[in-house]
């Protein structure tokens, strides 16, 4: 994953993943909630699309685009919230 410039991927714990290293990812979301989750990062611009028959190889400006921004949204502090919730 660290390696890649942009990946390809299910809109679960994977993408997640791929935006916590400030990746660029097309998403292929295979249930409504994947879905519905990939539609809300394309939203913000931390995917490049969640369109399975729309692929296309985007240039490295608008890659770089979305690496800062998918950067942004994974704060990676998620297993502190959990645990706090969880006390």
């Amino acid at each position: 994953m660290q390696n890649c410039d942009f990946a390809f991927s299910n809109g679960g714990t994977t993408m997640l993943e791929l935006l916590s290293l400030g990746k660029a990812v097309h998403v292929y979301p295979q249930n409504n909630a994947e879905r519905i989750f990939s539609q809300y990062v394309l939203d913000l611009g931390g995917i490049i699309s969640n369109q399975p028959n729309k692929i296309e190889i985007p240039s490295y400006r608008f890659l770089n685009k979305v690496c800062l921004t998918a950067f942004s949204l994974v704060d990676c502090k998620g297993k502190y919230r959990i645990i706090k919730r969880l006390k």
